[in-house]
């Protein structure tokens, strides 16, 4: 499968009624059962991973940041 062709691939799954073996070269033999409890874990893994990332990287500069004076 060429990586090039993937927003192809998405754009013809999205604006027709073909199925995903009629649009991508390849059929990987696994079912739809298995691969949407697997993409939905792995997103969440990914969205909590990033979102530990970020928060941590901003406390540090919140923690790092000098104070600002106060107004009088």
């Amino acid at each position: 499968m060429n990586v090039f062709f993937i927003p192809e691939y998405l754009l013809q799954l999205t604006m027709s009624d073909a199925g995903s073996g009629d649009v991508l070269p390849t059929d990987i033999g696994i079912p739809v059962a298995v691969l949407l409890p697997v993409g939905i874990v792995l997103s969440a893994v990914g969205f909590a991973y990033f979102y530990t990332v970020y928060t941590a990287y901003y406390m540090r500069l919140i923690a790092a940041s000098p104070a600002a004076p106060e107004a009088t």
